[in-house]
C-alpha cells in the first residue's frame, strides 16, 4: 500500500456536514439556517392546510349533509378465485360477442 493512496480515502477527503443548531459558536446556530428574520416559515412547522394566505382546498368542496355520508367506505375483501372467474367471464363475453358480429 502506497501513503499516496491514503490521502484519497472518503473519510480524509469528504468533509462532514454542518450540524445545525448545535450552538452561536458552530457557525449555523441561533436562527439554524431559516433566514434572519421572523416569518412562518422560521418557525418549526407550518399547518398541513396552510396555502400561504389563499383560502384553503377544503373550503372549496361542498359539504356532505346527513349521517354517516362523511365516513370512509368500508371495503370489500375478494378472494383471488373470485377475481380470476370475473376475468374468465369477462374473456367468454367478448369471444361470444365477437362471435355474434361474424
Amino acid at each position: 500500500m502506497k501513503i499516496s493512496f491514503l490521502s484519497f480515502l472518503p473519510k480524509l477527503v469528504k468533509r462532514g456536514k454542518k450540524r445545525v443548531g448545535r450552538g452561536l459558536g458552530s457557525g449555523k446556530g441561533a436562527k439554524s439556517g431559516r433566514g434572519t428574520t421572523r416569518h412562518q416559515k422560521a418557525r418549526e412547522s407550518i399547518p398541513i392546510h396552510f396555502e400561504g394566505g389563499q383560502g384553503r382546498i377544503i373550503k372549496k368542496f361542498p359539504l356532505l349533509r346527513g349521517k354517516g355520508r362523511n365516513k370512509p367506505k368500508k371495503s370489500k375483501k375478494l378472494k383471488k378465485k373470485e377475481i380470476y372467474e370475473k376475468k374468465l367471464k369477462k374473456k367468454l363475453e367478448e369471444k361470444n360477442h365477437e362471435g355474434d358480429k361474424k
